[in-house]
């Protein structure tokens, strides 16, 4: 696992409902049911990019780089944290950009080992 500090984070192109790639602007009021789909969703990734994923935290899914407090960044980052524990996961690489107004953005590259079985047999 590395951890990196980067200079600002410009631009996203929007995201694509699609593929391993997921924006989260910020997950300060989640729910036990909010995990839950979280967890889903994160599961889709996974499913999408063939046990890895790539999320961005701070960022809207139109790709509006906007940024986290870092109050904000700890409580999101905890958020994809209680993902990863319920999926089995784990996080590679986490790279923290500093952003305008002591803001930050977040990529973290995961990885699942095992993956359930998508397989449907009639």
């Amino acid at each position: 696992m590395t951890l990196n500090f980067r200079e600002k984070l410009k631009y996203m192109p929007r995201e694509n409902g699609e593929g391993n790639v997921e924006y989260k602007f910020k997950l300060v009021k989640a729910t036990p049911l909010k995990i839950t789909k979280l967890t889903t969703q994160m599961l889709y990734r996974f499913m999408q990019g063939n046990g890895k994923a790539e999320y961005y935290l701070g960022v809207m899914d139109d790709g509006e780089v906007v940024g986290l407090t870092e109050n904000e960044l700890y409580i999101t980052l905890n958020c994809i944290l209680d993902c990863l524990y319920e999926l089995d996961a784990f996080y590679n690489n986490i790279v923290i950009f500093n952003q305008p107004d002591k803001k930050y953005c977040v990529h973290i590259k995961i990885s699942k080992h095992e993956l359930p079985n998508s397989k449907i047999d009639l």
